[in-house]
């Protein structure tokens, strides 16, 4: 019997609470790596050589593909897309048992491996044996809540149209179909009694526990909650589903992803590690734990609270010696031990618009060479972004291509940032130019949060989300192609500033790069008291609307604020030596932040302005030799 071509299009989430629930950097971590583990099992179903979205040989899997199926009729098809969402399950299951193994909350042990799907004749009965099995080693977890919040934690959504016409017709069709199974937003009701809940996603009862202070239950915990010591600090308690984050590949996690104090510390971390001070340290806490906790060698985290709190009591006698060592660390080390680090995400402009072609493609009916051919380029930039934000610039969380999240050491940030913008355009819009209409090009929207790494992931990851999200819609009628950068003070106080990434062949984060770099320079830079002072003086005249002032106006005011700039630059200068050239240099930079401050309606945005100065002398102090 003849088969008939179909479009297939599929879908697993929840993506993004799902990884922004996140206590530790390995939760997040695992949140993303457990998404792409499923989606690889979903898209190894339907058989890789069938897959136009994403290019099946690249290492970083959204949480979507798109392919083609082949069926003699609608039935089978359907037979497909149920093989396929079970396929997804059953791994999602499979990942949830090797955790619930690592944490030893099963009754009994798996045997064997659970089958493997094999690209049989009936391929829904192999996906049915393989979601079977591991739900039976699910079912020896307990608590037995724990097998129903796995089971109906996945929303998976998926759509088929036979091809029997125009492709990009079709697409667009099943694009359409796809929006519409997921606004019925179906869902299964949420059936657990009142009790405590989860630490991670505050939506579920937790079921695993770490006793607090005294070996203390927490508080409305169910009856049947299992204790679980590791990788949980003292009181802590978790979801079936958080577990499976916090335990998912737990002999990897650490060498794999680094905490938040790590982060900040890469740039010296490796001189802490291997100086004698640094051993000497470690060697105080040889029987506490494989790996350091980073956290530890700050001074404010070397006191009882906090030593009792993560479980670190046998070390209290300790203490003493402990800070004394430290403090020799701190002694060698400290002016380069910053406290803070980045976070960095960014998503492609109009991707919905790009994939479909719509007003982007000079020819509609190449829309699926062109999807192929996007789907390639992108995946070749994510394997480059995923190695290129490594240590000890930082840390790739995830990176799909047209979307990216990412741990940036505050001494790398410009650059890093530059990088991935510019590498963008070369790899992926220039490759890609002569399938777009004239004016059209493939850009990317940023956001960036700097946090103290005592300030919850959660919060962070939200605001760097936020951030990029208003960058968006500050330059939404400008082609979007821009950045945010946001800073949440340990003090509690934030600033933000918007920037397109270039304004002519100039990338902004160049501009940030020089002007942190002069106020760093203690032979030849300046202080920041030009910032204080300009801020005072011009910040009432220039937070007006100028759109309908004159251009005598405006001349006048440019003039005046350039004579004042340079003169309060003058003053600033840390050593009578600094040249002329170099003044120009800081001048200039200033200037063209203010200018890239105007927005194209003409409205000159002082808090935009002062914030990105205020931003670049906060990241000077934090990476400054100065005590």
């Amino acid at each position: 019997m003849s088969k008939s071509e179909y479009l297939f299009l599929f879908t697993v989430g929840p993506v993004q609470s799902f990884i922004a629930q996140a206590r530790k950097t390995r939760d997040l971590y695992a949140g993303s790596a457990i998404l792409g583990e499923i989606v690889d099992a979903a898209i190894r179903c339907v058989g890789s050589d069938n897959i136009i979205v994403p290019d099946a040989k690249s290492v970083a899997k959204p949480n979507r593909f798109l392919a083609k199926i082949y069926a003699a009729n609608a039935l089978e098809a359907r037979k497909i897309g149920a093989a396929v969402e079970k396929t997804a399950q059953a791994k999602w299951m499979e990942i949830a048992n090797e955790a619930f193994e690592n944490a030893q909350v099963k009754i009994q042990k798996q045997s064997g491996s659970p089958p493997v799907f094999k690209g049989t004749v009936d391929i829904l009965t192999d996906s049915f044996v393989r979601e079977t099995s591991a739900l039976q080693m699910l079912n020896t977890v307990r608590p037995c809540e724990a097998t129903s919040q796995i089971q109906n934690h996945l929303e998976i959504y998926w759509v088929a149209v036979e091809l029997n016409g125009d492709y990009k017709e079709k697409h667009d069709e099943l694009q359409k179909l796809l929006g519409a199974i997921k606004n019925t937003r179906q869902f299964t009701q949420i059936d657990e009694p009142a009790g405590r809940k989860c630490s991670l996603d505050g939506e579920r009862n937790a079921l695993f526990y770490r006793p607090g202070e005294k070996d203390k239950r927490p508080y409305f915990i169910q009856n049947g909650a299992q204790q679980v010591d590791e990788l949980l600090t003292p009181g802590e308690a978790l979801s079936a589903v958080s577990l499976v984050k916090r335990f998912f590949k737990k002999g990897d996690q650490k060498k794999q992803f680094p905490s938040t104090p790590r982060i900040a510390l890469l740039h010296v971390i490796d001189e802490i590690e291997k100086s004698d001070e640094g051993k000497k340290f470690r060697d105080l806490f040889e029987t506490s734990f494989d790996e350091l906790d980073e956290q530890l060698y700050y001074e404010e985290s070397l006191n009882e609270a906090y030593f009792r709190k993560n479980g670190y009591d046998e070390q209290l006698e300790n203490i003493s010696e402990i800070k004394a060592q430290q403090g020799k660390i701190k002694e060698r080390f400290g002016k380069q031990m910053t406290k803070y680090y980045a976070i960095l995400v960014f998503d492609g402009d109009n991707m919905g618009k790009i994939w479909s072609g719509k007003g982007y493609l000079k020819e509609l009916d190449k829309l699926e060479n062109f999807q192929k051919a996007l789907a390639a380029h992108l995946g070749e930039y994510a394997k480059w972004a995923k190695d290129y934000l490594s240590e000890p610039k930082g840390k790739t969380v995830y990176t799909g291509g047209d979307d990216f999240l990412g741990f940036v050491n505050l001494n790398y940030l410009f650059v890093v940032m530059k990088e991935l913008r510019a590498k963008y355009d070369e790899e992926v819009n220039q490759k890609l130019r002569n399938y777009f209409v004239d004016g059209k090009q493939l850009t990317f929207t940023a956001g960036v949060a700097i946090a103290h790494y005592k300030e919850p992931l959660s919060v962070v990851l939200g605001d760097a989300r936020a951030a990029e999200k208003a960058a968006k819609e500050a330059f939404k009628d400008d082609g979007k192609d821009a950045f945010a950068l946001s800073v949440l003070k340990h003090s509690g106080e934030a600033r933000r500033c918007l920037f397109k990434w270039q304004t002519g062949r100039d990338y902004l984060t160049d501009n940030f790069s020089r002007i942190v770099e002069k106020l760093k320079d203690k032979q030849n830079g300046f202080s920041n008291t030009f910032i204080k002072n300009i801020d005072r003086e011009f910040r009432p005249l220039m937070d007006v609307d100028r759109r309908n002032d004159t251009s005598r106006i405006d001349s006048a005011f440019d003039e005046s604020f350039e004579k004042e700039l340079k003169r309060l630059l003058m003053r600033s200068k840390n050593s009578a030596n600094a040249t002329d050239s170099e003044i120009n240099i800081l001048f200039n930079s200033v200037n063209f932040l203010k200018d890239c401050s105007e927005t194209p309606g003409g409205h000159l945005d002082a808090e935009n302005f002062f914030s990105a100065l205020h931003i670049a002398e906060f990241i000077k102090r934090q990476l400054s030799d100065d005590d």
